[in-house]
């Protein structure tokens, strides 16, 4: 009859739309299960990857140290601040009063290779190094002197043949004794002052 057929196919139609469903929330729960996945080897791999950074907060008397999973100190926080190991062959910045310094460790022995405060310097201070503050910048083998860069300029040993430069003049001495100068529009070669040539 006619009301049979309806009833079949109202039938056929809330089945259809049932598996419809059905088939929605399968999908839905295979991305689920996708992103679930997903988050799980990210926290697998943040994990491992920690495993070598910081892994406790040491509260002391004079401050705070962050500590590896060795219990190895990676910084310490207090009156003077140090980030990295103080450790053979590592490398570390010391932050204190008045100065923040890089020091590297080589075998067991630590070399200070930069230093930046009132006075700031750029290599091993007992090797080639730039020294710079308010007065100017020095470049130095050691605690020789190879060049000044001032208010007056020299470049070499001036206990030795070496040149200065002023905003008035340029003269090649030796130690304090003046070889050529020039000042203006004269030229002065000698250093007798009954043995020399002036040009003016």
């Amino acid at each position: 009859s006619g009301s049979s057929a309806a009833a079949v196919a109202g039938s056929v139609a809330s089945a259809s739309a049932a598996q419809t469903t059905a088939n929605t929330g399968v999908a839905n729960a295979a991305t689920a299960q996708g992103t679930a996945n997903t988050a799980n080897a990210t926290a697998t791999t943040l994990t491992n990857s920690s495993s070598s950074m910081a892994a406790a907060v040491q509260i002391t008397p004079t401050g705070m140290n962050i500590l590896n999973g060795s219990g190895a100190t990676l910084a310490e926080y207090g009156a003077t601040v140090t980030i990295g190991q103080n450790a053979d062959d590592k490398s570390r910045m010391v932050l204190g009063d008045s100065s923040l310094d890089l020091i590297i460790d080589s075998g067991g022995t630590d070399t200070n290779f930069a230093s930046f405060g009132a006075i700031t310097r750029i290599g091993d201070v007992t090797n080639e190094h730039i020294s710079m503050s308010s007065t100017g910048v020095t470049v130095k083998d050691g605690g020789t002197q190879l060049a000044n860069f001032a208010a007056t300029t020299t470049i070499g040993s001036t206990s030795t043949e070496h040149v200065e430069i002023t905003s008035t003049s340029l003269k090649l001495k030796d130690d304090t004794t003046d070889l050529v100068s020039i000042s203006g529009t004269t030229v002065t070669i000698g250093s007798d002052s009954n043995n020399r040539v002036q040009i003016t």
